[in-house]
């Protein structure tokens, strides 16, 4: 017979999958330490773009603000103090979203460093470094095939001087966000859906506030044509913008990481994931001169970001797979139902009939009969009293958090 504390160790073993998510987490430290840093250059960065607006001469005498349609369509011309007073404005809401991030995902982000948080779901601070790596990668990959078949990436629009770049990089973080992933995701789902509720008597599926702030939605059809559309709008605006046209697949790409965010976490998540993605530069811009080594850490960061993102981007890419295909790979063996007392050895997954709770058919078995349980066949396409996967048709499964979970194929239900 085991013992309690054999019983608990044989059920404490950690997966590859729960140490590959804390290991990411522990790296995604360093995005902590580089936004911090990236924040200090944007508060600083105000006392070289704030005499650059309020001089009244060159690029930022006045500013276009804009929609995407996907070419951009001014609604507004700011400059003078109201162009200063809108850099406040972006200046503040990145700040506010980096704080928001790091304090609302903090404790979910700690259990994942210690490998106790759930498999498949992840702190909106873990998706924005893990989407940050996986775009970074897309990226390299893309202008690396470019300039092997093409020879060179072509023109790509110049930000001016520096305080240009401080200025146009914040706008793009905050403002483009606005324009695209609120515009285009959060108020067509909150037309559709008041549309619904008249028609079909339908309730909202979020409060209305979360359809301009973004956040606990749950990807469906309807989700994913609206964020698949606004990525490929994203992407072809920075060709109608100037980019060559090798930045429409880039920047879809990247649209595809914010849309998902903005619906998944919410606004400050994608203001976050922007923000980190353009201004990743910046410090080595504008500190260069004092400090010569951040240049150099810079690039073996961004290069060490790319590496670890070829991974995260095969892992997302898989995702979109089992999302479309209703289908789950790669998934953690299921270990024994646990009941103190028995040998884990002997314990093994059993299906649970769908007349009962799990623990009430504990109650009802003999230790002896413990173990994998197949339900003995009856005609027709199941079992009698059993488990059948709807994917795949296998028959045991384990009972997972208040679901069935396949044997097989893995599928939830």
């Amino acid at each position: 017979m085991w013992t309690e504390q054999q019983y608990r160790g044989s059920r404490s073993k950690i997966s590859l999958r729960t140490t590959g998510k804390s290991i990411v987490a522990i790296f995604a430290l360093t995005l902590v330490a580089m936004t911090t840093l990236m924040l200090v250059t944007l508060i600083y960065g105000i006392s070289i773009v704030g005499p650059a607006i309020l001089d009244g001469t060159g690029h930022l005498s006045h500013y276009g603000i804009f929609v995407v349609l996907p070419f951009y369509v001014t609604i507004a011309t700011l400059s003078g103090s109201s162009l200063f007073a809108y850099y406040i404005f972006l200046v503040f809401a990145i700040v506010v979203s980096v704080a928001w991030v790091f304090a609302t995902s903090a404790r979910g982000f700690i259990s994942e460093m210690r490998g106790k948080a759930k498999s498949r779901e992840h702190s909106s601070l873990f998706d924005t470094f893990a989407l940050l790596c996986a775009t970074i990668f897309f990226t390299f990959a893309t202008i690396v095939l470019v300039t092997l078949f093409q020879g060179n990436t072509g023109t790509t629009p110049s930000t001016g001087t520096l305080a240009e770049s401080l200025f146009l990089l914040a706008n793009a973080a905050v403002w483009e966000e606005l324009a695209v992933r609120v515009m285009l995701i959060g108020i067509p789902l909150l037309i559709v859906d008041i549309i619904l509720r008249q028609v079909l008597n339908r309730p909202l599926r979020s409060r209305p506030h979360r359809y301009i702030l973004g956040g606990g939605f749950k990807f469906g059809a309807l989700e994913t044509v609206i964020v698949v559309a606004s990525a490929i709008v994203f992407g072809v605006a920075h060709w109608v913008g100037g980019w060559p046209a090798w930045k429409i697949p880039d920047a879809t790409v990247a649209g595809l990481a914010f849309g998902y965010l903005f619906l998944r976490h919410g606004l400050p998540s994608a203001i976050l994931l922007h923000f980190a993605n353009d201004y990743l530069t910046m410090p080595t811009d504008v500190f260069s001169s004092s400090t010569g080594g951040l240049g150099i850490m810079t690039v073996l960061l961004v290069l060490f970001w790319a590496l670890l993102g070829s991974v995260l981007f095969a892992y997302y890419v898989v995702r979109a797979i089992e999302f479309f295909s209703h289908k789950t790979f790669f998934e953690d063996k299921p270990t024994g139902v646990g009941i103190p007392g028995v040998d884990p050895r002997l314990q093994g997954p059993y299906p649970q009939p769908y007349s009962y709770a799990p623990h009430q058919q504990v109650q009802t078995m003999h230790q002896s009969e413990m173990g994998v349980v197949t339900p003995g066949p009856t005609v027709g396409h199941g079992y009698s009293g059993g488990y059948v996967c709807p994917a795949c048709g296998y028959t045991q499964a384990r009972w997972a958090e208040g679901k069935f979970q396949c044997l097989r194929c893995g599928k939830v239900a």
